[in-house]
């Protein structure tokens, strides 16, 4: 018995969906721009960690490194290896910056997928539950390429993808929207009621 985890035999092995289903594999290709500790120009910012809730990158406050880092441009898909299972993983908003060999920068088959939409559906705690049946358990067990690759997600046409990130999108606005507004009543009645 090679599986023992409870995840694994209670876990969803297999991704079900009226859409067609596409390999990682098609949509990801590996950036393998690399360079060594000396190598690096102290200038450029390195990444420090992709919060698992959150679709960004942290930045190091002290630019140094001791280890092989990859380079990560402008749209590129960042994964946490280690944590991949659990929704690390953001595009790079800046024109360029590295990554601990820890870290997979991706190219995205932008032909085929929106940005947006990928991030949707890799971070959609389906996707991570799918991801955890297939993740061979163990102690910083990495999600590499050539596990990603291997997994599949539903991929609609480009303009259902456009829709369903508008719709998305838009229910973010009304949420930040609701929150402002709460915050702004908050804050009169703090005002009202204490001098």
């Amino acid at each position: 018995m090679s599986r023992w985890d409870v995840s694994y035999f209670f876990g969803v092995h297999s991704v079900k969906s009226k859409f067609n289903l596409e390999y990682l594999g098609n949509i990801l290709t590996p950036r393998k721009e690399r360079i060594k500790p000396n190598e690096y120009d102290g200038l450029t910012p390195i990444v420090s960690k992709i919060p698992f809730e959150k679709s960004h990158i942290e930045y190091r406050k002290e630019p140094r490194t001791r280890m092989d880092m990859y380079a990560v441009l402008k749209d590129d898909l960042l994964v946490s290896n280690i944590n991949f299972h659990q929704g690390a993983i953001s595009l790079c908003d800046i024109d360029k910056a590295y990554a601990s060999t820890h870290y997979q920068p991706y190219i995205i088959n932008r032909e085929i997928i929106l940005d947006k939409y990928l991030v949707l559906i890799l971070k959609q705690k389906s996707f991570q539950d799918y991801v955890a049946t297939k993740k061979v358990k163990g102690i910083k067990t990495e999600s590499n390429f050539n596990f990603i690759k291997t997994l599949q997600i539903p991929l609609p046409p480009l303009e259902i993808q456009k829709e369903i990130v508008a719709k998305i999108e838009d229910i973010k606005n009304k949420i930040k929207a609701l929150q402002e507004e709460e915050k702004r009543l908050k804050d009169e009645i703090e005002a009202y009621i204490y001098i």
